[in-house]
């Protein structure tokens, strides 16, 4: 259980770390806060690759 929980984190951070850098520089740019652009692009951005760890978490814990 304990490895799949890792092994689900790893994968959402690899989804939160693919997100476009010129999306994030250009609302830095704009000044956007740190919780602006997590909001705005990063989760929405990351949310495919959240609903395919949570997948195989559920899939691995049955």
């Amino acid at each position: 259980m304990a490895v799949s929980i890792i092994v689900t984190v790893l994968g959402v951070y690899g989804g939160f770390r693919e997100v476009a850098s010129d999306k994030v520089k250009m609302l830095q740019t704009f000044g956007a806060a740190r919780l602006q652009i997590l909001q705005k692009v990063i989760i929405p951005a990351a949310i495919p690759t959240i609903g395919s760890a949570n997948r195989l978490l559920f899939q691995a814990a049955y």
